[in-house]
């Protein structure tokens, strides 16, 4: 690498001209993705109404901008889930409406992530009065639908008994 004749100043100007196209790639995805658009403004109105339903102080705040954030981390415990789990509804919701396909819905122990059993109760009548078409499985110990079918992995995974 030593060998190498290689222009500090050269590289620094490719990075500054990838940092530059990086930002002009953002600024139309933003355009494409603003507040004007249909799918947009109504995954706004579906976010907002679930985390309401969930009680979090938040909803009021979510714009169009927010939507595609990657920046989430500034959240935590339970409303950091009920945010995401509003997130992930509404996104089902608008791909259901464009694609015209069921998608299932994955939960990972609702439970373990600071979610009271009020809110829990919540996200599970919303799953189940709003999405009563898709497939729902929810990893967890706990039972949070009746009539469920449960798959019960006992001792090893390979021992598995099927309740239903």
């Amino acid at each position: 690498m030593s060998d190498i004749d290689i222009s500090s100043i050269d590289v620094k100007k490719v990075i500054n001209d990838l940092e530059k196209n990086k930002k002009m790639l953002e600024d139309q995805i933003s355009q494409l993705t603003n507040g004007g658009n249909d799918v947009t403004q109504s995954m706004i109105k579906t976010v907002q109404k679930y985390m309401e339903e969930l009680g979090d102080s938040e909803a009021e705040k979510m714009t169009w901008k927010y939507l595609f954030t990657k920046n989430l981390k500034e959240l935590s415990g339970a409303v950091l889930h009920k945010t995401v789990f509003s997130f992930r509804l509404a996104y089902i919701i608008e791909i259901e409406k464009v694609l015209g396909i069921k998608l299932p819905i994955l939960m990972d122990s609702p439970k373990g992530k600071e979610v009271d059993d009020i809110n829990i109760g919540k996200m599970m009548n919303i799953l189940q009065r709003d999405f009563p078409d898709n497939q729902i499985i929810i990893a967890s110990i706990y039972h949070y639908v009746p009539n469920e079918h449960v798959i019960r992995l006992e001792g090893q995974l390979l021992n598995q008994t099927i309740v239903f």
